[in-house]
């Protein structure tokens, strides 16, 4: 969900950084890819400690 949301929210800076061309150039793309991962794992693992030190997640 994370990683959607990023690369949702980031497909329009994206494009305005790199130009239309520059984006579809793949190292470009694996850039995103890779700070979406990054970003997506990070939120998760956040959003996970955080349920779980609420008390409403257990495991």
């Amino acid at each position: 969900m994370f990683t959607f949301l990023f690369l949702r929210l980031g497909s329009t800076f994206f494009k305005k950084e790199y130009g239309t061309k520059m984006k579809n150039h793949w190292p470009i793309r694996f850039s995103n890819w890779q700070a979406a991962i990054f970003y997506g794992v990070v939120l998760t693992a956040m959003s996970m400690f955080l349920l779980k030190w609420t008390n409403v997640l257990t495991f």
